[in-house]
């Protein structure tokens, strides 16, 4: 089964090694994480540095975007028990926060190495995928994502981050197989769209088609599939089919009304639709600049 959640593995890692941590009445009476924080802080200068707390601790830093105080934290946590997963996932998590990609590949492969749990190590080989990409590593980042992939249980993002990572080589039919692959296991609607993508890229432009018009048929109203459609017209060269479709889905993202969750992924499929609007309206007005022979 494809695991559809993203970065939940502390909690997993934490029960995995038995590591329950019972929280005073004083924590349990607030629910900010900055009353977790003080309540944290509480226990230990009661209790000593403990590990586990010091990574509870961590988290709601976290949760507060106070990466430096969270990386001191896992670090910490790390330092007083090295066979902490938990601990060491945080510490990933925090130093990708902090845009220490460096250090990320570092921490990660570390622990990796730590851990004889499957779905633990594929954690860390995608949080290592992860960094990778982000210093440009294309092809080391995609084989960690594979790794990841290869658990029987992989995340959708992983199988997504792989997909994307493939397309960037140009090795098209090995993402629509790793896509393909996942689908059979779950039925995923960001993996069918990636899919689609990679179809369009391999120049499979008939077998994209029927799997947009079936998307469409499906959610009429969808602006992940129309967008779809304005990139499979301008792979195909119609252009001005390419450009309706786009303008179109910018009007139908300007008209939402959207909470602020969903902003980052209108964000990201407006300047989708804003490239196809432009690419298209390029091509057409070199088509037009070019004398008919």
């Amino acid at each position: 089964m494809i695991r559809c959640s993203t970065s939940r593995y502390c909690g997993v890692f934490r029960a995995a090694a038995s590591a329950v941590l019972l929280l005073t009445s004083t924590a349990a009476a607030h629910d900010s994480p900055e009353h977790r924080v003080e309540a944290l802080t509480l226990q230990l200068a009661r209790k000593g540095a403990r590990a586990e707390l010091l990574a509870k601790r961590g988290d709601e830093h976290l949760a507060l975007a106070e990466v430096d105080a969270a990386v001191s934290d896992f670090r910490a946590a790390v330092a007083l028990d090295p066979k902490d997963v938990a601990a060491r996932y945080g510490l990933c998590r925090a130093l990708l926060n902090a845009g220490d990609f460096d250090a990320v590949v570092t921490a990660s492969r570390a622990a990796a190495e730590l851990t004889n749990d499957d779905h633990a190590s594929a954690a860390f080989d995608a949080m290592l995928g992860r960094a990778q990409a982000e210093l440009g590593q294309i092809a080391a980042a995609c084989n960690a994502y594979a790794r990841a992939c290869h658990t029987g249980r992989p995340e959708a993002d992983w199988v997504l981050q792989h997909a994307r990572l493939l397309s960037r080589q140009e090795r098209h039919a090995e993402a629509i197989a790793a896509l393909e692959s996942a689908l059979k296991l779950q039925p995923n609607a960001a993996l069918e769209r990636r899919w689609v993508e990679a179809l369009i890229a391999a120049g499979r432009h008939t077998q994209a088609e029927i799997a947009i018009e079936a998307g469409l048929a499906r959610a009429p109203s969808a602006v992940g599939w129309r967008l779809l459609s304005a990139e499979l017209n301008l792979a195909r060269g119609a252009y001005a089919d390419a450009l309706e479709a786009a303008t179109n889905v910018l009007r139908r993202l300007e008209a939402r009304s959207l909470t602020a969750a969903s902003n980052r992924l209108n964000a990201t499929r407006t300047n989708e639709a804003r490239r196809i609007a432009a690419n298209a309206n390029a091509a057409l007005a070199k088509s037009e600049s070019t004398p008919s022979l």
